[in-house]
Parts: structure tokens; C-alpha cells; sequence
């Protein structure tokens, strides 16, 4: 039994039945490109020993080894054949001097464009013949050694590819693994005994995987992934597995069908993350916003309370003890004997109380507004808009879209449209104001923009200067604990443009 030769062999042991083949004293393969440079030798067989032709695989030195022929390089040259007495080929006849041969047959073939493979062929014998039948297979059988060097250098290429595919797998903080169509597992990377905490040789099945799931994802994920084996598609899960140590962890798990040449599915290909810190993180982020949102709620409650026994206290002390000395007053006018200057005195002092009984009420139904938690906040916003344009005698343009939400959420959005109003009341000059409200993926949005005087925003925000703003301020530091957004816009003469929006609280 003749044993067949290895890779790096075979093209050393075709060379040599080629040049048996076309009869050559002397064999050699070399490379190069089209472009001058290096010339490498990638096999060599023959008689001639001679120390410009190397025995096997190197580089030759261009210098002492080239052709000086005006068709060097031309593609179309494809067979050449040199004598040691051509004169336009000096160099070649020293060359050919030197190794002791009297003609050199070249074939060439090009490879990729511009690699140029060569076949020299030396023969000793300036009477042996090459005539057409032998160029016919000098044509035939070089490319059938570049063929086989492509070969060869194409399964070198693959085996460093699957070689760092390897690797880069191997260093991935995922476990690679591939089942057969009936979901046995024929491939597992090392990363399962670190992620797993299971013997990455210990054999498994979709079966064993399966039992590793929570029972409350094992329904939902194990029947997908025998439905994706079937059919094709490709698959992701997020999942909890318990590891070989009986600790829960987060996996999070894709996969894609491999098939045959015939495009049958024979398996499936996946790669699966430890997501644990990731869900761990989320986790914690949603407890820790799940109370921000709590004490933000109780915060607002506290202050809707506060505000709520204030407007009580005013409205049954203040108001009161006030509305009693406008009593008293009315009782001292009705008598008789108070000359004119008295009464007089008595008459503004009786405007003066009344005026302020009537802002110490206002103020009580601002603190506390009856319709916010009767009819909710497109009514309150709704009352309070017609009553600054009544106030004002500007035109009013209302879009309030808005269902009911929790007290926290409705007076937030109460007092920043109030605080707008109040900016819009005092400093505007406006003949129309705008109110909208509405509400879309779990945001709730509010603008309110008029035509009047406008003002310079930095300014009014700037801390150092504020004081008929203050009430910009004021909104804007109570949205952002809210994880709201204000977007303020105005210019001197163009009017103003005041949008919100705040995230809506779980109900």
C-alpha cells in the first residue's frame, strides 16, 4: 500500500511528475507578483545542483535570478522558452550558463490578477526538443500545481480561521454550544464550567437543560426552543437557570438552525450570556425608582395636606376674625353722632378689610382648589385659566386632554400651569394665551404660551437677578425631582412658550 504523501509533500511530488512528465532535467515552482520584487521558490525537483537554484521552499535573489526579455512580465507570454545563446536575453545565457543548462521552458500562470506562478523547466541537452505536443502539456499540468498550491494555502487560511475562532470563543464571557436535530449537545465551550459551574465534558441534552430552568420560564422557554429546532427561525430567550451550585442566574440565550448542502436542519448553533449582573442592576434600579416615586408621592402628599391646613386655618380663623371686624365696622357706620371725617376713615378702612378678605379667600381656594379633587385636573386648570383671562382680558385658547391621576400628579401639574398663569398675569401684556394638556406613552405634557412682551430666559433664570421669575425656578426644580423635563422659550417682544412633561406615577 502506497502511503499517501501530506499537504506540504503533495506539491513537492507533483513537481517531480511533471518534470517526468515533460522530460525536464531540472524542475521549479517559484512565485511573485507582476510588479518587480521578491521571488519566492515554492518547490523545486531535478538533477541540478547548483547554488542559485535552491533545492526547496525560499527566496531567490531577483538580482541574479530575473528575466531581462522585453515580454518579461506580459500576460500573453504565457509560454517562453530562453537558450543560453539568445541575444536579447543576456542575462537569461549567463543564468543558464551558470547552472550548466542549455534552455529553460516557462510556463506561467497567473493567479488573483497579479500573482504570477512559474513553472521552469531546465533541460541540460541543447538538442531535446519541446515541440507543440509538449507545450500542450507544459499548458495542462501548471495550473494544476497552482491549483494545488491554492488548495493547500486555502485549508491553511481555514484551519488559522477556526484556530482564532477558537479562540475568540473561548475567551468570550458566554458559553458556545450546538445540539443535533434531536437537541443532543455535540459542542460545548470551556465557559460552561465557569458559568455554569458544570463539567463542560459532561454530556447533556435539552432534556438536562431544561430541568436547569426556573419552572416559571421552563413553559415558556423550552417549547420555543423545540419550535425553532423544528422550524428554522432564529431564537432568543431571556431566562433564570440554576447554576451547577444550585445559584439563580439570568441567561440570556440565542440561537440559530444549521443546515446541510441540502438545506435540511441537522442542529442548532447558540451562545449563551450570564446576564445576572445586568438584571441584578436593573433590579435594584427599579426598586430604587419604585421608592424615589413613593416618597415623592408622600412628598407631594405632605405638601397638598400642609397646603390643605393652611387654606382650613385661613378660612375658619382669618377669614373669619376679618369678616367679624367688617361686622363691627358696618355696625359703627350704621350708628349716628360719627362726623363726616370719621366716617370717612371708617368707609376706607371697611374697602381695605373687604379687599382683603376677598385675596385671603382667593389664596384659601388656590391653596386648596375644591374642582382638582371633585373633577379632576382639566377641570381645575380649565377654572383657573378662565379666571386669570377674566382677570387679564386676554383671549384664551383651551386643549385639556387629560383623565384623571393620582393627587400627587394632578397638583404638580396644577401648580406649574399656575405658576405659568401667575408669570403670564403679572409680566406678559398678552391678548392670547394658550393652555393645552395631554397625555401618550405614560407622559403626561403641558404647554402654555402667549403672544405678549416676552423676556430674556438666562436672565430670568439667573439666581443672582431673580425676582419677578421666581416662579420659573420654582417650576423647573419641581419637575426635575419628578424626573420631568420644562422647556422654557421666549425673546423680548415675541411672546413667551412654556412645555413640560412629567413620567405618570403608577396609579
Amino acid at each position: 500500500m502506497v502511503e499517501r504523501p501530506d499537504d506540504s509533500e503533495l506539491l513537492v511530488v507533483l513537481l517531480e511528475y511533471v518534470r517526468q512528465v515533460l522530460r525536464a532535467d531540472h524542475a521549479c515552482l517559484t512565485e511573485s507578483t507582476i510588479q518587480p520584487g521578491p521571488i519566492e521558490t515554492l518547490a523545486a525537483s531535478g538533477e541540478l545542483t547548483h547554488p542559485e537554484l535552491w533545492p526547496g521552499p525560499g527566496p531567490l535573489d531577483e538580482g541574479e535570478y530575473g528575466y531581462d526579455g522585453p515580454n518579461a512580465f506580459d500576460v500573453a507570454d504565457v509560454i517562453a522558452i530562453y537558450r543560453k545563446d539568445d541575444p536579447a536575453t543576456p542575462g537569461i545565457t549567463e543564468f543558464l550558463e551558470r547552472i550548466g543548462a542549455a534552455y529553460d521552458a516557462t510556463i506561467r500562470v497567473f493567479e488573483g490578477g497579479d500573482r504570477l506562478l512559474m513553472l521552469e523547466l531546465y533541460y541540460c541537452d541543447p538538442d531535446q526538443p519541446f515541440d507543440d505536443a509538449m507545450v500542450a502539456e507544459a499548458v495542462r499540468l501548471a495550473p494544476m500545481l497552482a491549483a494545488v498550491l491554492a488548495r493547500d494555502r486555502l485549508a491553511g487560511e481555514l484551519e488559522l480561521a477556526e484556530l482564532r475562532f477558537r479562540q475568540l470563543v473561548e475567551r468570550m464571557p458566554a458559553e458556545v454550544y450546538r445540539v443535533d436535530a434531536e437537541g443532543r449537545g455535540t459542542y460545548s465551550s470551556p465557559q460552561r464550567k465557569e458559568i455554569l459551574i458544570q463539567p463542560e465534558d459532561e454530556p447533556w441534552d435539552l432534556d438536562t437543560w431544561a430541568a436547569t430552568i426556573h419552572p416559571d420560564d421552563r413553559e415558556r422557554v423550552v417549547p420555543g426552543y423545540w419550535a425553532h429546532l423544528r422550524s428554522g427561525e432564529p431564537w432568543e430567550a431571556e431566562y433564570r437557570m440554576y447554576r451547577g451550585n444550585g445559584e439563580l442566574a439570568w441567561m440570556l440565550d440565542r440561537s440559530s438552525a444549521l443546515r446541510d448542502a441540502g438545506g435540511e436542519i441537522i442542529g442548532a448553533q447558540g451562545v449563551l450570556i450570564d446576564i445576572t449582573p445586568a438584571k441584578l442592576a436593573e433590579q435594584a434600579l427599579r426598586e430604587s425608582e419604585e421608592r424615589r416615586r413613593e416618597v415623592l408621592e408622600e412628598m407631594l402628599r405632605a405638601e397638598a395636606e400642609a397646603r390643605r391646613a393652611i387654606a382650613a386655618d385661613l378660612h375658619d380663623d382669618t377669614v373669619q376674625v376679618m369678616t367679624a371686624a367688617l361686622f363691627s365696622l358696618d355696625r359703627v357706620l350704621a350708628a349716628e353722632g360719627s362726623d363726616g371725617r370719621t366716617r370717612e376713615v371708617l368707609l376706607s378702612s371697611r374697602e381695605t378689610i373687604a379687599a382683603a378678605v376677598e385675596r385671603v379667600r382667593r389664596m384659601t381656594f388656590e391653596l386648596r382648589p375644591p374642582l382638582l379633587e371633585s373633577k379632576g385636573l382639566a377641570a381645575a386648570v380649565g377654572e383657573l385659566a378662565e379666571e386669570v383671562a377674566l382677570e387679564c382680558g386676554f383671549g384664551l385658547d383651551l386643549d385639556l386632554r387629560v383623565g384623571r391621576h393620582p393627587l400627587g400628579t394632578e397638583d404638580l401639574v396644577y401648580r406649574t400651569v399656575k405658576e405659568a398663569l401667575t408669570n403670564v398675569r403679572k409680566h406678559a401684556g398678552a391678548t392670547v394665551v394658550r393652555v393645552s394638556l395631554s397625555e401618550a406613552g405614560g407622559t403626561l405634557c403641558g404647554l402654555i404660551s402667549d403672544d405678549g412682551k416676552g423676556f430674556e430666559v438666562e436672565r430670568a433664570l439667573d439666581r443672582r437677578r431673580m425676582r419677578l421669575h421666581l416662579g420659573l425656578d420654582t417650576m423647573r426644580e419641581r419637575l426635575r425631582l419628578v424626573g420631568g423635563m420644562i422647556e422654557i422659550e421666549s425673546t423680548p417682544g415675541s411672546g413667551s412658550r412654556i412645555g413640560f412633561s412629567i413620567p405618570l406615577m403608577d396609579e
